[in-house]
């Protein structure tokens, strides 16, 4: 019988101790998984720490860390989703706004959308000569070059 008690890896009535090594692999799997995602989000990809948060509560199904961070992480993307849609209509009535297109642009380089931030910060060295046009090309240097 397995049955976990907590997503540290401590079982109660583990049964043997192939099981128990079994499981010791999976949190630990699980735990380096959470941090990788954690490293991921810190860096500003949002997609792939979510994509990292879910496979390790698929691993490790008790991992309520993972499970925690994956909820965030996904209420996150929603609002996201929900500011890019107000700046699309911002963009199609004020084009030329390059502080609305420099926004676009990172989101999408946050949801790991590179070929849409690539485009969208390319946009605003066409609108902008100044500090959005500077700093578009830094985030292009740092994050997509290629």
């Amino acid at each position: 019988m397995r049955r976990s008690v907590m997503a540290c890896g401590l079982l109660e009535n583990a049964g043997t101790d192939k099981i128990q090594v079994k499981m010791d692999n999976e949190v630990q799997q699980a735990t380096l998984l959470c941090q990788t995602a954690l490293e991921m989000y810190s860096k500003g990809r949002l997609a792939d720490a979510i994509d990292t948060w879910l496979k390790a509560t698929q691993i490790d199904p008790s991992c309520s860390e993972a499970k925690m961070r994956l909820g965030y992480a996904l209420d996150e993307k929603q609002g996201i989703l929900d500011e890019l849609q107000e700046l699309s209509q911002q963009v199609s009535q004020s084009p030329h706004d390059a502080a609305a297109h420099y926004r676009i642009a990172y989101l999408m380089f946050t949801l790991g959308h590179d070929d849409e931030a690539r485009a969208a910060w390319l946009r605003v060295m066409q609108v902008d000569d100044g500090t959005w046009a500077k700093s578009s090309r830094k985030m292009l240097r740092k994050h997509l070059a290629g």
